[in-house]
């Protein structure tokens, strides 16, 4: 319990705006764990490898991410970063499950769209 795991680091590029997906191979699952029960993602439960699969059409969902606590980001020097902090709100809260809609992914598009702020990290 309160143990931290590392993937190792992967190279590859990435529009702006993308979609992330992440699997993961769990061998046992543990008592406990990390989770985020307000993810407004859909996730996906399935027995076997699925790390190379283009689209998961079956198995268990639901809107929680287990185990992820976080993704670091590297890109081009210098950047400049802009952090959202608050609360429910800020991470979704009354949003359509998978619409990326929260507040932060409205405020990404906006930056994105805009050439002043297009070179920011979000």
């Amino acid at each position: 319990m309160g143990s931290e795991y590392l993937s190792d680091p992967l190279s590859f590029a990435t529009a702006p705006l993308s979609d992330l997906v992440i699997t993961s191979s769990i061998q046992h699952a543990p008592a406990s764990a990390t989770v985020h029960p307000g993810a407004r993602t859909t996730s996906f439960l399935m027995p076997g490898d699925h790390a190379t699969d283009a689209r998961f059409n079956s198995g268990q969902t639901f809107t929680r991410w287990y185990f992820l606590s976080g993704v670091d980001v590297s890109g081009r020097s210098p950047i400049k970063t802009v952090v959202a902090f608050g609360d429910s709100i800020t991470d979704g809260r009354g949003i359509a499950t998978d619409g990326n809609d929260r507040l932060r992914d409205v405020l990404a598009q906006r930056r994105t769209a805009s050439p002043v702020t297009a070179q920011l990290a979000w």
